[in-house]
Protein backbone atom coordinates (compact mmCIF):
# COMPACT_ATOMS: atom_id res chain seq x y z
CA UNK A 1 0.00 0.00 0.00
CA UNK A 2 1.14 3.25 -0.58
CA UNK A 3 2.20 5.90 1.71
CA UNK A 4 2.97 8.78 -0.18
CA UNK A 5 1.59 11.82 0.80
CA UNK A 6 1.10 13.59 -2.33
CA UNK A 7 -1.27 10.67 -3.15
CA UNK A 8 -3.83 11.42 -0.34
CA UNK A 9 -3.58 15.64 -0.40
CA UNK A 10 -4.83 17.47 -3.58
CA UNK A 11 -2.21 19.97 -5.03
CA UNK A 12 -4.85 22.69 -4.57
CA UNK A 13 -4.78 21.83 -0.69
CA UNK A 14 -1.10 21.28 -1.01
CA UNK A 15 0.06 24.70 -2.70
CA UNK A 16 -2.93 25.91 0.45
CA UNK A 17 -0.62 24.56 2.86
CA UNK A 18 2.64 25.55 1.55
CA UNK A 19 1.58 29.21 1.10
CA UNK A 20 0.34 29.43 4.54
CA UNK A 21 3.56 27.43 4.79
CA UNK A 22 5.77 30.10 3.75
CA UNK A 23 3.53 33.10 5.33
CA UNK A 24 4.17 31.50 8.81
CA UNK A 25 8.40 31.24 7.93
CA UNK A 26 8.10 35.17 6.94
CA UNK A 27 5.73 35.95 10.30
CA UNK A 28 8.48 33.71 12.08
CA UNK A 29 11.73 35.93 10.60
CA UNK A 30 9.79 39.20 11.56
CA UNK A 31 9.30 38.30 14.89
CA UNK A 32 13.13 37.55 14.73
CA UNK A 33 13.92 41.21 13.31
CA UNK A 34 11.72 42.75 15.89
CA UNK A 35 12.98 41.15 18.90
CA UNK A 36 16.73 42.14 17.56
CA UNK A 37 15.17 45.66 17.38
CA UNK A 38 13.85 45.05 21.46
CA UNK A 39 17.22 44.04 22.42
CA UNK A 40 18.65 47.18 20.75
CA UNK A 41 16.37 49.15 22.39
CA UNK A 42 17.39 47.35 26.10
CA UNK A 43 21.61 48.16 24.95
CA UNK A 44 20.28 51.65 24.48
CA UNK A 45 18.62 51.78 27.99
CA UNK A 46 21.63 50.74 29.81
CA UNK A 47 24.02 52.98 28.08
CA UNK A 48 21.56 55.79 28.96
CA UNK A 49 20.96 54.82 32.36
CA UNK A 50 24.42 54.06 33.22
CA UNK A 51 24.96 57.78 31.71
CA UNK A 52 22.29 59.32 33.49
CA UNK A 53 23.55 58.22 37.25
CA UNK A 54 27.11 59.20 36.29
CA UNK A 55 25.47 62.85 35.42
CA UNK A 56 23.15 63.01 38.57
CA UNK A 57 26.07 62.05 40.94
CA UNK A 58 28.12 65.21 39.29
CA UNK A 59 25.37 67.26 40.09
CA UNK A 60 24.07 66.39 43.45
CA UNK A 61 27.76 66.56 44.83
CA UNK A 62 28.00 70.19 43.31
CA UNK A 63 25.16 70.97 45.33
CA UNK A 64 26.18 69.54 48.56
CA UNK A 65 29.69 71.29 47.91
CA UNK A 66 28.06 74.45 47.43
CA UNK A 67 25.70 74.01 50.31
CA UNK A 68 28.80 72.59 52.52
CA UNK A 69 32.15 72.67 51.27
CA UNK A 70 32.83 70.07 53.60
CA UNK A 71 32.21 66.67 52.65
CA UNK A 72 29.43 65.27 55.23
CA UNK A 73 27.82 62.10 56.01
CA UNK A 74 24.78 63.55 54.45
CA UNK A 75 26.12 63.57 50.83
CA UNK A 76 27.55 59.94 51.48
CA UNK A 77 24.70 58.55 52.19
CA UNK A 78 22.82 60.28 50.02
CA UNK A 79 25.40 58.96 47.29
CA UNK A 80 25.32 55.63 48.07
CA UNK A 81 21.14 55.27 48.69
CA UNK A 82 21.21 56.79 44.86
CA UNK A 83 24.16 54.27 43.85
CA UNK A 84 22.32 51.34 45.35
CA UNK A 85 19.12 52.17 43.75
CA UNK A 86 20.52 52.63 40.37
CA UNK A 87 22.52 49.27 39.92
CA UNK A 88 19.48 47.54 41.18
CA UNK A 89 17.75 48.83 37.83
CA UNK A 90 21.04 47.90 36.05
CA UNK A 91 20.73 44.30 37.10
CA UNK A 92 16.66 43.90 36.12
CA UNK A 93 18.04 45.58 32.54
CA UNK A 94 20.57 43.08 31.92
CA UNK A 95 18.87 40.36 33.24
CA UNK A 96 15.87 41.31 30.87
CA UNK A 97 18.68 41.63 28.33
CA UNK A 98 19.84 38.13 28.45
CA UNK A 99 16.58 36.27 28.61
CA UNK A 100 15.75 38.13 25.25
CA UNK A 101 18.88 37.58 23.74
CA UNK A 102 18.69 33.40 25.04
CA UNK A 103 15.18 33.36 23.15
CA UNK A 104 15.51 35.14 20.82
CA UNK A 105 18.93 32.54 19.46
CA UNK A 106 16.43 29.66 19.71
CA UNK A 107 14.03 31.40 17.84
CA UNK A 108 16.82 31.68 15.10
CA UNK A 109 17.74 28.34 15.62
CA UNK A 110 14.20 27.08 14.64
CA UNK A 111 13.78 29.57 11.66
CA UNK A 112 17.29 27.40 10.25
CA UNK A 113 15.80 24.20 11.03
CA UNK A 114 12.58 25.66 9.27
CA UNK A 115 14.29 26.46 6.26
CA UNK A 116 16.37 23.48 5.63
CA UNK A 117 13.45 21.50 6.18
CA UNK A 118 11.54 23.55 3.34
CA UNK A 119 14.58 22.23 1.23
CA UNK A 120 13.04 18.03 1.51
CA UNK A 121 10.36 16.25 -0.45
CA UNK A 122 6.64 17.61 -0.10
CA UNK A 123 5.92 14.09 1.85
CA UNK A 124 8.73 14.82 4.20
CA UNK A 125 8.19 18.47 4.58
CA UNK A 126 4.41 17.90 5.46
CA UNK A 127 5.06 15.14 8.04
CA UNK A 128 7.54 18.13 10.30
CA UNK A 129 6.14 21.29 9.65
CA UNK A 130 2.80 20.76 11.98
CA UNK A 131 4.77 20.54 14.37
CA UNK A 132 8.16 22.55 13.90
CA UNK A 133 4.93 25.42 13.73
CA UNK A 134 3.42 24.26 17.03
CA UNK A 135 6.57 24.83 18.81
CA UNK A 136 7.76 28.28 16.60
CA UNK A 137 4.14 30.09 17.38
CA UNK A 138 4.64 28.57 21.37
CA UNK A 139 8.44 30.53 21.10
CA UNK A 140 6.64 33.29 19.71
CA UNK A 141 4.79 33.83 22.20
CA UNK A 142 7.17 33.74 24.90
CA UNK A 143 9.35 36.34 22.98
CA UNK A 144 6.67 39.17 24.05
CA UNK A 145 8.26 42.10 25.66
CA UNK A 146 8.81 41.90 29.11
CA UNK A 147 6.80 44.25 31.19
CA UNK A 148 8.27 47.89 30.76
CA UNK A 149 10.55 48.14 33.52
CA UNK A 150 10.24 51.61 35.40
CA UNK A 151 13.75 53.38 34.90
CA UNK A 152 13.07 56.12 37.87
CA UNK A 153 15.67 57.31 41.20
CA UNK A 154 14.11 58.15 43.69
CA UNK A 155 14.08 61.85 44.52
CA UNK A 156 16.27 62.21 47.25
CA UNK A 157 16.03 64.98 49.37
CA UNK A 158 19.21 67.12 49.82
CA UNK A 159 19.12 69.22 53.64
CA UNK A 160 18.54 73.19 53.39
CA UNK A 161 18.42 73.12 49.29
CA UNK A 162 15.25 75.13 48.86
CA UNK A 163 15.92 77.47 51.59
CA UNK A 164 19.32 78.31 50.62
CA UNK A 165 17.77 79.62 46.70
CA UNK A 166 14.28 80.88 48.33
CA UNK A 167 16.53 83.95 49.56
CA UNK A 168 16.70 84.69 45.79
CA UNK A 169 13.17 84.79 45.48
CA UNK A 170 11.55 87.33 43.04
CA UNK A 171 7.99 88.07 42.67
CA UNK A 172 6.13 88.57 39.77
CA UNK A 173 3.53 87.87 37.32
CA UNK A 174 3.75 86.31 34.36
CA UNK A 175 1.93 89.11 32.42
CA UNK A 176 2.24 87.48 28.97
CA UNK A 177 0.13 84.45 28.15
CA UNK A 178 -1.68 83.03 25.08
CA UNK A 179 -3.16 79.67 23.32
CA UNK A 180 -0.49 78.36 21.21
CA UNK A 181 -0.63 75.97 18.73
CA UNK A 182 2.61 76.02 17.70
CA UNK A 183 4.31 74.95 21.44
CA UNK A 184 2.41 71.52 20.09
CA UNK A 185 5.16 70.44 18.09
CA UNK A 186 7.79 71.26 21.27
CA UNK A 187 5.67 68.72 23.41
CA UNK A 188 5.47 65.91 20.41
CA UNK A 189 8.60 66.08 19.47
CA UNK A 190 9.65 65.92 23.21
CA UNK A 191 7.13 63.18 23.60
CA UNK A 192 8.63 61.31 20.76
CA UNK A 193 12.22 61.90 21.44
CA UNK A 194 11.11 59.57 24.82
CA UNK A 195 8.77 57.13 23.82
CA UNK A 196 9.73 56.43 20.26
CA UNK A 197 13.09 57.65 19.27
CA UNK A 198 13.81 54.69 16.52
CA UNK A 199 9.73 53.75 15.71
CA UNK A 200 6.52 55.44 14.58
CA UNK A 201 6.06 59.50 14.63
CA UNK A 202 2.70 59.94 15.62
CA UNK A 203 1.57 64.03 16.68
CA UNK A 204 -1.28 63.03 19.14
CA UNK A 205 -1.66 66.62 20.23
CA UNK A 206 -1.99 67.80 16.52
CA UNK A 207 -5.58 69.52 17.35
CA UNK A 208 -4.44 70.59 20.75
CA UNK A 209 -3.53 73.86 21.63
CA UNK A 210 -1.34 74.76 24.81
CA UNK A 211 -1.37 77.64 27.03
CA UNK A 212 1.85 79.40 26.95
CA UNK A 213 3.09 82.41 29.50
CA UNK A 214 6.26 84.43 29.64
CA UNK A 215 7.65 86.99 32.24
CA UNK A 216 7.81 90.85 32.15
CA UNK A 217 10.90 91.13 31.51
CA UNK A 218 14.36 89.55 30.87
CA UNK A 219 16.90 89.14 33.17
CA UNK A 220 20.45 89.90 32.16
CA UNK A 221 22.59 90.39 35.41
CA UNK A 222 21.96 88.66 39.05
CA UNK A 223 20.12 85.70 40.90
CA UNK A 224 16.68 85.00 40.79
CA UNK A 225 14.33 82.23 41.98
CA UNK A 226 10.41 81.70 41.38
CA UNK A 227 7.95 78.93 41.76
CA UNK A 228 5.58 77.60 39.57
CA UNK A 229 2.66 75.08 40.59
CA UNK A 230 1.70 72.51 37.93
CA UNK A 231 0.03 69.50 40.08
CA UNK A 232 -2.71 69.53 37.94
CA UNK A 233 -1.04 68.80 34.72
CA UNK A 234 0.85 65.76 33.14
CA UNK A 235 2.27 67.53 30.04
CA UNK A 236 4.24 71.12 30.87
CA UNK A 237 7.74 72.55 29.93
CA UNK A 238 9.11 75.01 32.93
CA UNK A 239 12.41 77.40 32.25
CA UNK A 240 14.01 80.96 31.09
CA UNK A 241 14.19 81.18 26.81
CA UNK A 242 15.03 84.24 24.73
CA UNK A 243 12.85 86.65 22.95
CA UNK A 244 13.66 84.94 20.04
CA UNK A 245 12.68 81.81 20.86
CA UNK A 246 9.07 83.22 21.88
CA UNK A 247 8.79 84.91 18.67
CA UNK A 248 10.20 82.07 16.69
CA UNK A 249 8.73 78.76 18.10
CA UNK A 250 9.43 77.26 14.77
CA UNK A 251 13.40 76.44 15.99
CA UNK A 252 11.42 74.60 19.00
CA UNK A 253 14.06 72.05 20.25
CA UNK A 254 17.00 72.85 17.97
CA UNK A 255 17.45 76.39 19.31
CA UNK A 256 19.79 77.81 22.02
CA UNK A 257 17.54 80.30 23.16
CA UNK A 258 15.11 77.94 25.88
CA UNK A 259 16.48 75.97 28.59
CA UNK A 260 13.91 73.88 29.50
CA UNK A 261 12.77 71.34 31.74
CA UNK A 262 9.64 69.36 29.75
CA UNK A 263 7.12 67.07 31.34
CA UNK A 264 5.18 64.64 28.61
CA UNK A 265 3.03 61.79 29.41
CA UNK A 266 1.74 59.13 27.45
CA UNK A 267 -0.79 56.53 27.95
CA UNK A 268 -0.03 55.91 31.54
CA UNK A 269 3.53 56.81 31.08
CA UNK A 270 5.15 60.07 31.23
CA UNK A 271 8.67 61.84 30.67
CA UNK A 272 11.13 64.22 31.83
CA UNK A 273 13.39 66.39 29.36
CA UNK A 274 15.91 69.05 29.37
CA UNK A 275 16.47 71.12 26.11
CA UNK A 276 19.43 72.29 24.72
CA UNK A 277 20.53 69.01 24.02
CA UNK A 278 17.69 67.02 24.70
CA UNK A 279 18.16 64.93 27.40
CA UNK A 280 16.01 62.36 29.48
CA UNK A 281 15.99 62.34 33.26
CA UNK A 282 14.71 58.79 35.14
CA UNK A 283 13.83 60.84 38.09
CA UNK A 284 10.33 60.72 39.80
CA UNK A 285 7.88 62.97 38.47
CA UNK A 286 7.80 66.51 40.83
CA UNK A 287 4.41 67.14 42.63
CA UNK A 288 3.03 70.37 43.20
CA UNK A 289 5.41 72.76 42.82
CA UNK A 290 8.20 73.39 40.58
CA UNK A 291 11.60 75.48 41.99
CA UNK A 292 13.55 77.16 39.15
CA UNK A 293 16.90 79.79 40.23
CA UNK A 294 18.56 81.61 37.02
CA UNK A 295 22.19 82.52 38.39
CA UNK A 296 22.71 85.31 35.27
CA UNK A 297 26.72 85.55 36.70
CA UNK A 298 27.17 81.51 36.50
CA UNK A 299 25.23 81.19 33.32
CA UNK A 300 23.34 78.39 34.76
CA UNK A 301 19.77 77.44 35.50
CA UNK A 302 18.41 74.79 38.41
CA UNK A 303 15.26 73.02 38.55
CA UNK A 304 14.14 71.82 42.19
CA UNK A 305 11.53 69.85 43.42
CA UNK A 306 10.11 71.94 46.24
CA UNK A 307 7.97 69.29 47.90
CA UNK A 308 11.22 66.67 47.99
CA UNK A 309 13.79 69.32 48.54
CA UNK A 310 15.11 67.68 45.76
CA UNK A 311 17.40 68.38 42.64
CA UNK A 312 15.79 67.29 39.66
CA UNK A 313 18.54 69.03 37.05
CA UNK A 314 21.32 71.85 37.37
CA UNK A 315 22.89 73.24 33.94
CA UNK A 316 26.41 73.67 34.01
CA UNK A 317 27.79 77.03 35.01
CA UNK A 318 28.18 78.71 31.36
CA UNK A 319 25.45 77.02 29.51
CA UNK A 320 22.94 79.49 30.02
CA UNK A 321 22.90 82.82 27.84
CA UNK A 322 22.13 86.03 29.56
CA UNK A 323 19.02 88.20 28.69
CA UNK A 324 16.17 85.56 29.22
CA UNK A 325 12.79 85.57 30.44
CA UNK A 326 11.03 83.17 32.22
CA UNK A 327 8.98 80.81 30.69
CA UNK A 328 6.53 77.84 30.94
CA UNK A 329 3.70 76.40 28.98
CA UNK A 330 0.80 73.79 29.89
CA UNK A 331 -1.01 71.47 28.26
CA UNK A 332 -4.14 68.57 28.11
CA UNK A 333 -4.31 66.59 30.63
Amino acid sequence: MSTDVTNKVPWKELLRNKWKDLKKMASLWEKIQENKGNIEAENRKKSLWTDYLTLREQMVRAEYRRLCPVRGQDEEQHIESMQNEGQHVLEKLRRREAMMDQKSQQLREMYQELMAMSQEPHELLLQGLDDMFRRSESMQQQLSMPQTLNLELTSLPISGLTESYSHFLFNFVFEFTSICPDNVKLFNVMRRCSFRPHGEDRSVDSARSYLASWGPECFIAGKYYWELDLNNSWNWTVGACKDSWISNRNQLIESEGAFLLVCVKEGDHYSLLTTCPVFQHYIERPLGRIGVFLDCEEGSLTFLNFAKSSLIHKYAPGTVNPSVRPFFSTGPM
